[in-house]
């Protein structure tokens, strides 16, 4: 019988692109039936601080923005995703390593932009860490797509992501 496993994803997630939605598909790959899968939301202050601007989208609209996608791909997957438990975490001001302690997860998964801190490597030792692949990050990175973004003008709809042929 597969262990019931804990993933974890965090990030800033700020307007939510289709970059995010292979993100969390991809992190999703790791679970087992009757996993729990979390994701910890940047607070809007360490945002502020981290990337000295704020998100265009506050934590509350990034956190119910996940919610959404992950109602979408538990309810309309015949696989694995069917069976697990998710929680949507925004995450601590202080203390970013609170919220990942409280979890004690199995796996951690990454962004292809995102470090590894030297602080949850020592954290959690036998946990393992996986860097997940880019998604087109040349259109689908919200650093690159606020370049173009003039606020107030709505952003595309939340799809499901679906791996094709094209995914990179």
């Amino acid at each position: 019988m597969e262990k019931n496993m804990k993933i974890l994803i965090a990030g800033t997630f700020d307007l939510f692109h289709k970059g995010h939605e292979a993100f969390i598909t991809s992190a999703l790959q790791n679970v087992t039936e009757n996993s729990e899968f979390h994701v910890i939301i940047a607070k809007d202050i360490n945002v502020q601080k981290i990337k000295s601007k704020k998100p265009e989208d506050s934590e509350n609209i990034r956190q119910k923005n996940i919610i959404n996608f992950l109602k979408i791909l538990t309810k309309n997957t015949v696989n694995k995703c069917k069976n697990i438990k998710t929680f949507v975490h925004i995450g601590d001001e202080t203390d970013f390593l609170k919220i990942p302690k409280q979890i004690n997860p199995d796996i951690i998964c990454f962004g292809y932009d995102q470090q590894i801190p030297n602080k949850l490597k020592f954290q959690f030792t036998n946990c393992e860490f996986k860097t997940m692949k880019s998604y087109f990050p040349e259109k689908y990175k919200t650093s690159k797509m606020l370049k173009n973004y003039i606020p107030g003008n709505p952003i595309p709809p939340i799809k499901p992501f679906i791996f094709s042929a094209e995914t990179s």
